[in-house]
């Protein structure tokens, strides 16, 4: 891997600027009581896998785990270090809410339209479509909008913000088409 291509993936996933990002983001997938993250990433690597001995070999795999976090973070990242406890109390907690509550889901009444991105790498997109589908789907509600699109990525509101939000307000207020 090229030196311009490593620093452009270290700009892209830093936590020099977003620490809490780091700290929040595997509890975003918690849903219900008794289910803790615990650090989930880690354990779904091989265990063998040291990435300080990795990274010291010129020939060692890089694997690429794109915004998972993982405990040793707190000891490497420098704008992370000290707040391993705070991470640890997050990866813990086991009393969360359920993620979705799909009979709001389905009774919501406020126009909506989503993007979803269709080759995403990290988000599912037959997740989005159901999710999308589901919203406003029961009685008295207001179908969500959904513009699927492989002409972005995970990125896609930073990259064109503009145009893909005019897109999704269009659809809302129906000036825009829904692209079939």
């Amino acid at each position: 891997l090229s030196y311009e291509f490593l620093v452009r993936v270290e700009g892209e996933s830093s936590y020099e600027t977003n620490p809490l990002y780091a700290i929040m983001h595997e509890s975003i997938y918690c849903s219900g009581p008794s289910q803790a993250s615990e650090w989930s990433a880690g354990r779904r690597i091989n265990e063998g896998f040291d990435y300080k001995k990795t990274l010291a070999q010129p020939d060692g795999q890089i694997l690429l785990f794109g915004e998972h976090t993982f405990d040793w973070m707190y000891e490497d990242y420098a704008s992370l270090k000290g707040l391993k406890e705070a991470a640890e109390v997050v990866a813990t907690k086991k009393d969360w809410g359920k993620l979705y509550d799909t009979g709001a889901l389905a009774k919501c009444k406020v126009p909506s339209a989503a993007a979803v991105y269709y080759d995403d790498v990290y988000v599912e997109h037959d997740l989005s479509v159901k999710t999308a589908a589901l919203t406003g789907s029961g009685k008295g509600g207001t179908k969500m909008k959904v513009w699927v699109t492989n002409e972005y990525q995970h990125s896609g509101l930073r990259d064109d913000g503009y145009r893909i939000l005019d897109r999704l307000l269009g659809m809302v207020r129906g000036t825009e088409q829904i692209p079939s």
